[in-house]
Parts: C-alpha cells; sequence; structure tokens
C-alpha cells in the first residue's frame, strides 16, 4: 500500500514537473506545492527563492475570491486613454541603467508599502500607489513630504459613481479597462487620512464634500515595450502595471522573479489575462528587472517589494501612467522682506515660477494695497527685471511689487519694502590755499 502510493506520488510529482513553459521551461501551476515550485526553480535555473506566506497559504475558494482581476463585461471603447499620450514625445530620450524611486537623488518619492489584506481590492493600490508616486514627483514631494491616497475612496466612493461600478468594485475586484484610473481622471481622490482603508462596506460613502485631487489623464503603454515603460515611470512616476500572480509569485521571497508567462497573446494585447494589480517604481538593467511594489505588507517579498524580470508574470503587458500637471505659480523673491530701496537707485526685480505660463507679466508697484505705478505693461516671463525706483517716490514703508501673468491667470506680491530718499549730493566748497 505504501509503494502504490509512493508510486502515484510520484507520478503527480512528475506530471506537475512536465508542465512546459511557452520559452521552454517548466512552467508553474497554480496548484504547485512549494517542493514543487523549489524544484522547477532549479531546473529553471532561476535566481529566486520561495516560502510560505498569509497570501500562498490560502485555501483555493480564498484565492478565487482574491485575485478578482477579470475581462471586462462589455465589450471594450476605445478612448484617447488607450493610446500612448503625451509619453510619445519623450520616447528616445537616454535613460540610465537603474533607478529608483525609492532613493532618487537620496530622497523617497513613495510612501510606505500598504495591505490589502484579504480584500480583492489590489486594483485600488495599484491606482492609488501609483497616483501617489506621480503627484509626488510632478509637486516635489519626498521623504516625509509624501502623500498618500484613498484606497477606500476608491473602492467604496467611486465605485458607486456610474458607470465605474460596472468594472470595479469594493472587495470584488477589477477588470482590465482600467476603469479606475479614468475615475482619479474624471472625478479625484482624496488623501488618505481623510478615509483610512477599510474592508468593511460602510453602505455609502459620506467623503463626496471632502476636496479631491485630479490627475489631467491616464494611458497605456504599448505591450512589452520596456524602452517605453522606463521613459514613463522616469518621466511621471510609479505606474499602475498587473500581472499573473501564480503560484510561484505568491510565494515568492527574495531575488529575481522569473516564470514562463512572458507573451503578451490576447487581442488587444493588453487583455491578456492577469489575476493582480501592482505598481512598478524602478528598473535595473544589471537584472533586467522591474522594481514592483505589491500590497500584500511589509513581511512579503523584499519588504513588500519585488525584482522581477522585465516580461515575467505578464507584468509588461497592461502597463498604464497617470499624468499630474500641478497649477501654476509664481513668486517674487526680490525685493525682499524689511529691504529698503533708494529713490533714483537700480534694483532687480526676481520671481520664480512653476508649470505652464504666459510668455509675458504685467509688473505694479503697490503701497498699502494701493496701486502707486505700473512698473511694467508687458515684459517677459523670464524672471527678472531692471527697475530703477523714481525719484518722486514718496519715502516710507508699505512698497509691494505685484506681478501678473499675461492672461490673470496667475500673480503674486512681493514681501513688503521701504524706499529711502536719494543720498544729498555733497556740493565742493571753495578750495582754500594754504
Amino acid at each position: 500500500m505504501n509503494a502504490k502510493k509512493m508510486i502515484v506520488g510520484l507520478m503527480l510529482f512528475a506530471l506537475a514537473l512536465g508542465a512546459w513553459g511557452q520559452d521552454g521551461d517548466l512552467a508553474f501551476q497554480d496548484s504547485d506545492s512549494l517542493e514543487v515550485i523549489r524544484e522547477k526553480i532549479a531546473r529553471n535555473g532561476f535566481e529566486f527563492t520561495v516560502g510560505h506566506n498569509w497570501v500562498f497559504d490560502m485555501t483555493p475558494e480564498e484565492k478565487q475570491a482574491f485575485f478578482s482581476r477579470r475581462p471586462p463585461r462589455q465589450p471594450r471603447v476605445y478612448t484617447s486613454s488607450d493610446g500612448i499620450g503625451p509619453l510619445a514625445e519623450e520616447l528616445g530620450k537616454a535613460l540610465p541603467a537603474a533607478f529608483d524611486w525609492r532613493a532618487h537623488d537620496g530622497h523617497s518619492y513613495i510612501g510606505p508599502v500598504d495591505n490589502q489584506g484579504g480584500c480583492g481590492s489590489c486594483y485600488a493600490f495599484g491606482a492609488s500607489a501609483a497616483a501617489a508616486g506621480v503627484y509626488n514627483v510632478a509637486n516635489g514631494l519626498f521623504d516625509a513630504a509624501c502623500v498618500n491616497f484613498s484606497e477606500s475612496f476608491i473602492i467604496w466612493c467611486l465605485s458607486r459613481i456610474a458607470p465605474y461600478g460596472d468594472h470595479f468594485y469594493g472587495c470584488s475586484g477589477a477588470d482590465y479597462d482600467y476603469m479606475e484610473l479614468e475615475a482619479l481622471v474624471q472625478e479625484g481622490i482624496i488623501y488618505e487620512a481623510a478615509f483610512p482603508y477599510t474592508t468593511k462596506d460602510p453602505g455609502t460613502c459620506a467623503y463626496f464634500a471632502v476636496p479631491r485631487v485630479k490627475f489631467d489623464s491616464w494611458h497605456r503603454i504599448p505591450c512589452n515595450d520596456i524602452a517605453a515603460i522606463k521613459t514613463a515611470l522616469m518621466t511621471y512616476g510609479a505606474l499602475d502595471v498587473a500581472v499573473y500572480a501564480g503560484s510561484a509569485f505568491q510565494a515568492y521571497k527574495s531575488g529575481i522573479y522569473n516564470d514562463s508567462q512572458t507573451s503578451c497573446y490576447s487581442n488587444p494585447c493588453d487583455y491578456t489575462p492577469t489575476n493582480h494589480a501592482v505598481a512598478l517604481v524602478g528598473w535595473n538593467d544589471a537584472d533586467e528587472a522591474w522594481i514592483l511594489r505589491n500590497s500584500w505588507g511589509s513581511s512579503w517579498g523584499e519588504n513588500g517589494y519585488m525584482r522581477i524580470k522585465y516580461t515575467a508574470a505578464r507584468v509588461a503587458c497592461e502597463a498604464t501612467y497617470l499624468v499630474y500637471i500641478p497649477a501654476p505659480t509664481l513668486t517674487v523673491t526680490a525685493p525682499s522682506s524689511g529691504e529698503v530701496l533708494r529713490q533714483q537707485s537700480t534694483h532687480t526685480i526676481t520671481w520664480s515660477k512653476t508649470g505652464s505660463q504666459s510668455d509675458t507679466v504685467r509688473v505694479q508697484l503697490f503701497c498699502d494695497g494701493i496701486q502707486v505705478m505700473v512698473i511694467s505693461p508687458a515684459t517677459a516671463n523670464d524672471g527678472s527685471l531692471e527697475w530703477t525706483v523714481p525719484l518722486k517716490l514718496e519715502a516710507g514703508g508699505g512698497y509691494q511689487i505685484r506681478i501678473t501673468t499675461s492672461d490673470r491667470q496667475v500673480d503674486s506680491f512681493s514681501q513688503v519694502f521701504s524706499v529711502s530718499r536719494r543720498k544729498p549730493r555733497r556740493l565742493a566748497g571753495p578750495r582754500l590755499e594754504p
């Protein structure tokens, strides 16, 4: 009897090892045990380790509910988001051999790893991680200043707005159409602090009145176009992508993940089956691998992250990026607070700006909130203007410079400064002979 069991066990093990992948590798199966996964890793020459964790150890029924990414119920309606978008103008730029938004110029532009728990809400975590990364990069926010957005707002609020509820809802997952990104563009998202993560359906949304951050657009990146994905990642920030998270992916512990799921074979190619949404935050050409950010807590993988080969687990089949353009700003930097300008002396008015603005600005002088004169009705918006303080200008305090763009969309006042009388000329007296 024991001999028969052993023979049956060996036959099943051989069958498990006999599943070949698209690239000639032994393919991982969803039902693989850790023993089988490790054997396949060794035979394929892969360089990663696996172990037990809370996701791998789920029952088949729990996994079926958890990995709930799916094809859409209705035929796809193509929009401008399905195109490559403004990324087309960035393609061809020089790309470094390695890049990481967790350590860019000594700073991190992404917050701590999250944990979705047993809820099938990965779509919200992929979207919010990408949104936060893009927003932080666009606004120069890093380290402790990084923002985090509310996944709960996506799963319990945005899903209640038509037509998004047909594509994603709560813990029931989302489809391949990325309507959660469309919702971030059309409706916006609130900060995590306003609506912390919860897997319990509140029944209604009480957060629609909370101020939201809206994104300008989202776009798809061509399937398996590694250079385009790198360019989008470096230009805009973290990316929202999807993977097929099979048994070996679930059990990942460390190293460079690889498998045979490398082809984007569906039509359209970004409908190639995937079951889990994640984010990308960097890459390393030496490993030929992305830096993948998961939402299974920091105990999974390498502190919540995975190094994954460029096309493994179909990670490059459904990559997307968000665009956020900050509101333009203008700041008068000189004259400075308390500065004293003398009549008939020449000074440089300076200002800094961000975002897209008019080519010219109007420069005015105010005193105690009342316009005194127009210094220049239209000068180049290049950050500086030479100005000679008029002799007729009354000496005293309360003065400010105001700079306004020609379209009147952006303006700024300087700090308060003073004007003093010109230095009297010294008259030469008669020369006395010794």
